[in-house]
């Protein structure tokens, strides 16, 4: 279950789409070092990721602003 959550926060981070139009919109992309096992959650309309490896550990966290489609 805890994978399928992270993929519904990323997809929902990444497209936002209008199902009667069948319209899928591309949102702010996140800027950061791409990574392998990465933790990502929602809380108080935010979305979040971070940590995870490239080779060594990372341990930054970005937050996606929906409302103003921005990674800070």
């Amino acid at each position: 279950m805890k994978k399928i959550t992270t993929l519904i926060i990323a997809l929902t981070a990444y497209f936002n789409t209008s199902i009667s139009q069948n319209n899928w919109v591309q949102k702010a992309s996140l800027t950061a070092t791409g990574r392998g096992f990465a933790v990502a959650f929602s809380l108080n309309d935010m979305g979040y990721i971070g940590s995870g490896v490239t080779g060594v550990s990372l341990d930054d966290f970005w937050e996606y602003d929906p409302v103003d489609n921005t990674w800070r």
